[in-house]
């Protein structure tokens, strides 16, 4: 039996300024805001001889990681030390369960971090919303950044779901051959394991489809402030060219008034004048 997956995770990078306002930066640098265009990319190959031998002498696991995690790492130099660890040789699935359970802390912290700046931006906008104006110039890129760590993310929980059932269906086809009973009763173990680790993918996939709806709903709030500021600029300069006008108006009537006096005059004089 041989298994090959390749998984790939938006990687985020979180920092916070002296404010300690949040926002994301791409580690080779980035002139936008939230910008981040960096990735996780793994590669694993399984290869297991003999799964249905009793003998464990017969059976061989060979489990090749490319670009493993530090947590990965980690966990699998742990998993040398324990007692237990020929459980792997009677199902090396066992493995393929560390492996999901690594991506699912991959992808949850990674949406934690876009969560975090989600939250003060949404506490800037709903700001704003309460003087249903822009209080000052909305960083546009910023959010749609944000939006798209949020299509990444949900595009990435959705796939790492997918491969995990592809893990379940994978080892339920070889648990049909085993006659071993202890060896059967492990794999059970195992099977429900990849089954919960599935289950958690698909609860991340439901927090990233709220995060998509939150983002949404921002970028709908954002426009019709900016439309509201933009219609409270032009009644403002309607307001202005009407004082403007009237201001206009009132000096026409003064001059109007001046010309009849002087025509009146003009008149009283005149006669006067030629016969002289």
């Amino acid at each position: 039996m041989v298994c090959w997956a390749h998984t790939l995770c938006k990687n985020i990078e979180l920092h916070f300024d002296e404010n300690d306002i949040p926002f994301i930066r791409d580690p080779r640098g980035s002139r936008q805001n939230h910008g981040d265009w960096t990735w996780l990319r793994s590669g694993y190959f399984l290869r297991w001889k003999n799964p249905t031998a009793e003998n464990l002498h017969n059976t061989e696991v060979t489990l090749i990681i490319f670009s493993a995690t530090p947590d990965l790492k980690e966990h699998l130099q742990q998993l040398e030390s324990r007692p237990d660890w020929r459980q792997s040789l009677m199902d090396p699935f066992g493995l393929l369960v560390i492996v999901a359970e690594n991506l699912f802390l991959e992808l949850s912290m990674a949406i934690n971090k876009v969560l975090c700046v989600l939250r003060y931006t949404e506490n800037l906008v709903l700001r704003s919303a309460g003087g249903e104006t822009m209080e000052q110039e909305f960083d546009f890129v910023g959010l749609h950044n944000i939006s798209k760590h949020v299509i990444y993310l949900k595009e990435g929980s959705l796939a790492a779901v997918a491969l995990v059932k592809r893990f379940c269906e994978g080892h339920e086809s070889i648990m049909k051959d085993v006659t071993c009973t202890e060896r059967l009763f492990l794999m059970r173990s195992v099977h429900e394991l990849l089954l919960h680790k599935a289950t958690s993918l698909e609860g991340l996939v439901l927090r990233v489809a709220g995060m998509d709806s939150l983002t949404q709903n921002l970028i709908n709030l954002v426009r019709r402030l900016c439309a509201l500021s933009i219609s409270h600029t032009t009644l403002m300069v309607w307001k202005a060219f009407n004082t403007v006008s009237q201001r206009d108006s009132n000096s026409l009537k003064e001059d109007s008034q001046a010309m009849k006096i002087i025509a009146n005059l003009t008149i009283f004089f005149l006669p006067t004048t030629a016969l002289a």
